[in-house]
């Protein structure tokens, strides 16, 4: 199942007491809808445009402490924000407490969903060890059949690529598309496709390895914008230039 947030509101509650005391209290009211539909999956991304959106309703795009608490996948929402905008620190501070909270509830794909962020991070940081360390927990943690195993696949395959092992990272970015194709989860399906045209292209099979890159690529049906779109675009003239295919690459640039 995914979440999707239908609607964002502010409750603000006044109160006096015997003695003419007054106190307020604000919280955030987020309307959740939970179902199976890939296509309108909530995101980092998408929840941080539906908070800025919802700011002049808030005065804020900040959830109270309280609340995170409370419901710790809010919190690792909130620690994907961070990490997209490369505040990393942050975002690991707050996922190991989501981690931590997660444990507590016995939310065992949650508690996966968060170590497969923390892996993403530890990638970007160059420490694969703590990278492999959390990807295999979040392994054990998940389904055999849940959407966070496609993801750890993903995650292992780039720091495999960063590592200089093509044909190791191949055979995990096969495995996790696999898996995405099952759930019809076209996101990341796409997402993994091109990822898998680059070991292919490292190897200097660049024919099979456009075949991959390009699957990701908006047309009628594929509308939705990827994370890091124009690199992708880039990848694939990287390709045709090998293959002295002057003017796709000169289209693709």
């Amino acid at each position: 199942a995914h979440f999707h947030v239908t609607e964002v509101g502010r409750v603000q509650k006044d109160f006096i007491d015997c003695g003419g005391t007054t106190r307020s209290a604000v919280s955030c009211l987020l309307q959740v809808w939970v179902a199976h539909d890939t296509a309108h999956r909530l995101t980092a991304g998408k929840l941080a445009g539906i908070l800025k959106l919802a700011a002049s309703v808030l005065k804020s795009d900040a959830l109270p402490v309280e609340a995170m608490e409370r419901h710790p996948r809010a919190l690792t929402f909130r620690a994907e924000v961070a990490r997209l905008r490369g505040e990393y620190d942050r975002a690991q501070a707050m996922l190991r407490r989501a981690s931590v909270l997660l444990q507590g509830q016995n939310d065992r794909e949650g508690e996966a969903e968060a170590l497969n962020s923390l892996a993403t991070i530890a990638r970007r940081q160059g420490d694969f060890t703590a990278a492999f360390a959390y990807l295999d927990r979040a392994i054990e943690l998940s389904d055999e059949q849940s959407p966070v195993r496609a993801k750890c696949g993903n995650t292992r395959g780039l720091c495999l690529m960063a590592l200089g092992k093509w044909t190791e990272a191949e055979r995990e970015f096969r495995a996790a598309l696999q898996l995405a194709d099952e759930q019809r989860d076209e996101y990341y399906a796409r997402l993994i496709s091109h990822n898998l045209g680059l070991p292919l292209m490292m190897r200097g099979d660049f024919g099979e390895a456009l075949r991959w890159l390009r699957r990701p690529h908006r047309n009628e049906h594929n509308v939705a914008p990827m994370p890091q779109e124009a690199l992708m675009h880039l990848n694939v003239a990287s390709c045709h230039l090998a293959r002295g295919e002057i003017g796709d690459c000169a289209g693709k640039v």
